[in-house]
């Protein structure tokens, strides 16, 4: 089973891994890629994922404290 994963917009994606979408926090507007395995790669699947990270990464933002997201959010079909 692939990992899909996403990673801050300008980081170097894996060998073996094609950037798919991109997706943004609503809140401070970080960045990220949407990144498949290249044998298991799809445009669609990349979109919805993109649109659930954005709401991951917004609810992030639970108070002041927060500093930052992570850099790499991996396994985004099992969120």
């Amino acid at each position: 089973m692939p990992i899909d994963s996403a990673i801050h917009k300008g980081g170097k994606i894996p060998s073996g891994y094609r950037e798919m979408a991109a997706s943004a926090c609503s809140r401070c507007k970080a960045s990220f890629l949407i990144i498949h395995e290249y044998p298991f790669a799809d445009a669609d699947r990349a979109k919805v994922q993109a649109a659930l990270l954005a709401g991951i990464l917004g609810g992030e933002h639970v108070d002041e404290k927060f500093v930052r997201h992570l850099d790499l959010y991996e396994d985004l079909d099992s969120r």
